[in-house]
This record gives structure tokens, C-alpha cells and sequence, in this order.
């Protein structure tokens, strides 16, 4: 019995093709949007706060695009246990380009879920994912808070 092994290739419009590990594009917190603060009366503490505290990023390319899965991490914290902390907490990724134009934003929120007598709480935005062209490298991402009706920055 004789057997024979042929090779056999893949139709172009078939990728199995496990995505390649790339480096990302660069990305940061955006300084002025990474704390957002309830007003406050007078001198009196704010009567909570929320911070983006962390941020992460994995990238990866299959044919011309980047995929690049972000990780968020939002802080959140209370004056007292009967402070209402607005939910959820507003966050936005915005893909910047030259002159610092936005080119794409998107927007989410993370629900904020405290323990009853808790004054802090983290919350960790997973898999938060933008797609960008391959020729992504001249663009960056850049994440913070929107602003709340009873909040200010």
C-alpha cells in the first residue's frame, strides 16, 4: 500500500490564520479627563469621585487590521454610604490622529455597584476593542471620563 501526502492551499478569502501579536498604537489616560468630581457645597469635600486609575492594551494584526483589546480600570469613591455615585460611570475612547483631531470616539459605561458599607469600589472595563487600519501606528487612543450632570471635572 503506498500513501501519499499532497499539499493543499488556503483560498485567499479563507483566513484561519492565528492573529499575529503586534505592538499597539500608542495610548494614554487623557490628563483632563481622568477625574471626574461631584460638585461640591462650598468648602466641603466632594461628595464622591471617580478616577480612571489603569489602563492596558494588547494588540493584534490578521490581514490589514489591528485589533486592539484595551483594559480600563475606573476607581470610584464615596463620602458616606448614603452618597448616590451616578451609575454607570460614564468612560470614552477617542482615536486621535495628527493636530490631535479626533478621528473616532466610543463611548460606555461601567456600572458602579457598591457594597453596602463600602466607601471605595474598583471596576475593570475588560475587553473594551477598537479596530483600526493597519496603518494605524501615526494614530493614538486616548481614554477618560465624561462628565456627569452633577459632576465637574
Amino acid at each position: 500500500m503506498l500513501l501519499s501526502l499532497t499539499a493543499c492551499s488556503t483560498p485567499s478569502w479563507l483566513d484561519f490564520a492565528k492573529p499575529e501579536p503586534v505592538a499597539c498604537p500608542d495610548y494614554a489616560i487623557l490628563r483632563d479627563a481622568s477625574l471626574v468630581t461631584a460638585k461640591a457645597e462650598g468648602d466641603a469635600p466632594p461628595a464622591w469621585r471617580m478616577k480612571v486609575d489603569r489602563l492596558a492594551a494588547q494588540c493584534t494584526q490578521r490581514r490589514d487590521t489591528i485589533e486592539m483589546v484595551l483594559a480600563i480600570r475606573i476607581l470610584a469613591e464615596r463620602r458616606d454610604n448614603a452618597v448616590a455615585v451616578p451609575s454607570p460611570a460614564p468612560y470614552f475612547i477617542a482615536v486621535v490622529g495628527a493636530d490631535d483631531v479626533v478621528l473616532e470616539k466610543q463611548t460606555g459605561g461601567a456600572e458602579l455597584v457598591f457594597a453596602e458599607q463600602r466607601p471605595l469600589l474598583a471596576v475593570a472595563i475588560e475587553n473594551a476593542t477598537i479596530r483600526l487600519p493597519q496603518a494605524a501606528r501615526d494614530l493614538r487612543l486616548l481614554i477618560g471620563l465624561e462628565p456627569t450632570e452633577s459632576a465637574h471635572e
